[in-house]
């Protein structure tokens, strides 16, 4: 039972993109402000958000620095130890 449960959970942990941590690390931003802080077009954080592209090494530093995550997750190196980090309204 344990080796099916971790393979589930490996399995999860390999199946979140560059795009789905962007999408979660913007958390409550709007695409477009997320792309106006790292100097970009909302199109090419549209592309990168859908796996269509992929950062470049500077602007990932950028988008790490401004919102507040770390590049080992950011690139799926390390597991979501925090659905978010972007504070849930509420939350303390």
């Amino acid at each position: 039972m344990y080796t099916q449960v971790a393979h589930i959970v490996f399995y999860v942990f390999l199946m979140a993109t560059i795009g789905t941590r962007l999408k979660e690390a913007r958390g409550a931003l709007t695409m477009a402000k997320a792309a106006e802080l790292v100097g970009i077009s909302q199109q090419a954080w549209n592309l990168y958000e859908k796996d269509k592209s992929s950062p470049g090494s500077k602007l990932l530093i950028k988008i790490c620095a401004e919102l507040h995550v770390s590049a080992d997750w950011l690139l799926g190196l390390i597991p979501p130890s925090s659905p978010s980090p972007v504070p849930v309204a509420g939350e303390g």
